[in-house]
């Protein structure tokens, strides 16, 4: 789906994984709060995805930092038939 100007978007951040993203590709940034790095929201999106599937009933927060059992805006994703 196609994000439309001023459209509020969650992000879950993990701190731990972050770490380990710029150990493997930029290790100056590793105690960086925010890394320039290429492609880290797709990878807590990715990241939150892997939560869902794997974990047995992972939390997240939304906006209102209500703790919710999918991410907000979590769209299944399903192998082609």
């Amino acid at each position: 789906s196609q994000l439309t100007p001023n459209q509020a978007v969650t992000i879950y951040e993990n701190v731990s994984f972050r770490r380990v993203a710029c150990l493997i590709n930029l290790p100056a940034a590793v105690n960086n709060a925010n890394p320039n790095l290429n492609g880290l929201v797709d990878r807590y999106a990715a990241f939150a995805n892997a939560q869902v599937v794997l974990f047995d009933g992972p939390r997240f927060p939304d906006v209102q930092g209500r703790l919710q059992f999918l991410p907000e805006g979590f769209t299944p994703r399903r192998p082609p038939p």
